[in-house]
């Protein structure tokens, strides 16, 4: 009779020697003794998961929030009042695709060629364009980063990651406790696909070109970016703003708007406008040397009275949306 399989169930902790626990579908392993988190490698979902740690607390965003709601200028003068009533940490997914690209290129390309020539007594660079051919090996890094949620919902663009930002690898025994972790959507081959497509572009400014490129050491991670999440109430309305939990960063806010100002500069408009139609409609009646301009004054006071109109809108929010990628 065939002895049952054994199953592991803990292992010592490297830290404190303790033994770990694991549970299962869980790609954590925690110490019994010191709570230590470790992440499994190889849990089975073909890719890593890292973080970059926030850099920005909640105060510190509260304060970069309501200097914009200050420096806003159609925002009502007592924008001050404003209470902020909630700030929540966010976490959003952002896959990031790289490989290695190798291959070999034939062909034609245009490159900048720098002269340098003198002038009297000082000297001038001069750029000229030429084309060139191209025999040589090719070896680069490519990555694309692609959102793995929907960030219109949210009101906010891609965050900017240069590639050289450093992150930590996700353990969610050390997230923040009041964070909230957005789970990935979509669909992660068709991912991997767009961006092998991507990677396999050959080189811009090659013409007539003739290569063989190949992709090595493909890799996917999910990187989690953290953002803020404010709410502030003004007048019994609540109104949000998103800040950039690395740099503080104002990604996206919105605010009441103050008509006041466009009203009476709409006014004013319409108060010219009313005394040059007058001017118009005088001159036209008087008989004099003038009266053939009346006429033509009334019809570009009429012009300009409906630019005014068609230009003049109440606005109920001011919005801004920081142009990050999309």
């Amino acid at each position: 009779m065939a002895e049952p399989a054994l199953e592991l169930t803990s292992i010592s902790c490297p830290r404190c020697a303790g033994s770990l626990e694991s549970h299962p579908g869980e790609p954590v392993l925690e110490c019994r003794h010191c709570r230590t988190p470790y992440l499994i490698a190889g849990s089975g979902e073909g890719f890593e998961r890292r973080h970059f740690p926030k850099k920005v607390d909640r105060l510190r965003a509260v304060g970069a929030a309501t200097r914009w709601l200050l420096d806003c200028a159609d925002a009502p003068d007592d924008i001050a009042a404003a209470a902020f009533v909630d700030a929540r940490l966010l976490y959003l997914p952002i896959w990031e695709a790289r490989a290695y690209l190798v291959g070999w290129e034939f062909g034609r390309r245009y490159r900048t060629r720098r002269e340098s020539r003198r002038v009297g007594e000082s000297e001038v660079i001069d750029l000229e364009l030429v084309d060139e051919t191209v025999e040589a090996g090719f070896f680069d890094e490519r990555r694309q980063y692609r959102e793995a949620v929907d960030l219109r919902a949210l009101g906010v663009g891609r965050p900017h990651i240069t590639g050289r930002d450093f992150s930590h690898p996700f353990l969610p025994g050390e997230m923040e406790d009041e964070a909230a972790v957005l789970e990935p959507q979509g669909d992660r081959e068709r991912l991997q696909q767009d961006a092998r497509s991507s990677f396999l572009q050959p080189p811009t400014g090659t013409l007539q070109r003739d290569g063989r490129y190949f992709l090595m050491r493909e890799s996917l991670a999910l990187l989690y970016y953290p953002l803020w999440h404010l709410r502030y109430e003004y007048r019994e309305r609540l109104y949000d703003v998103m800040v950039d939990g690395r740099n503080a960063v104002i990604h996206a806010a919105h605010a009441p708007a103050d008509n006041n100002r466009r009203l009476a500069w709409l006014l004013a408009s319409y108060a010219g406008l009313a005394l040059l139609l007058a001017l118009a409609v005088s001159l036209w009646r008087s008989g004099g040397i003038l009266a053939p301009v009346g006429p033509y004054l009334g019809l570009l006071a009429l012009v300009l009275g409906a630019g005014v109109h068609w230009r003049f809108e109440l606005l109920g929010e001011v919005e801004h949306h920081e142009p990050f990628a999309s």
